[in-house]
């Protein structure tokens, strides 16, 4: 025996220990975004529906897509259903892990919705603060441990 290792599979043991860790973790990545993205896009007025119809979930680089709609707007839910359908897309991203998942919007007027100000129109807009609001909201369930489920 001197000189040899002997394996009790703690090495398999541990590497299976690790694969579920990692597996939970990527899980509860992804509900998190979907959450964040969705509250965002709920805390976001409705006009046309475009500003919230245009919340986007990308993983490297911001997705600024805009989903412009049709003659006479999308309804609130309408709007809402196109930001989740499109929050769908994490689930194909490969691996989240160590990477930045953006959460985006293209609308030009957006910076006015979230933080308030003048509008093109010479109008003061009040702050919406979608983002703040969300997050707010996604870090209090995050706290509760509400994302993480064990595999």
């Amino acid at each position: 025996m001197e000189g040899q290792v002997v394996d009790y599979g703690f090495d398999q043991a541990l590497d299976e220990w690790v694969g579920r860790l990692r597996y939970n973790a990527i899980r509860a990545i992804r509900k998190m975004a979907r959450y964040l993205v969705i509250r965002a896009a709920t805390h976001t007025p409705v006009d046309s529906g475009m500003a919230r119809a245009s919340w986007n979930l990308s993983l490297g680089k911001p997705n600024l897509r805009l989903r412009k709609p049709p003659k006479g707007g999308w309804s609130h839910a309408e709007a809402l259903a196109k930001v989740r359908e499109g929050a769908k897309a994490i689930d194909s991203f490969d691996d989240p892990l160590g990477q930045v998942i953006y959460i985006a919007n293209g609308t030009p007027y957006l910076d006015i919705l979230e933080h308030g100000g003048t509008d093109r129109w010479g109008h003061k807009q009040p702050a919406h603060k979608m983002l703040a609001l969300a997050r707010l909201e996604t870090e209090a369930k995050f706290n509760q441990g509400e994302f993480w489920e064990e595999s």
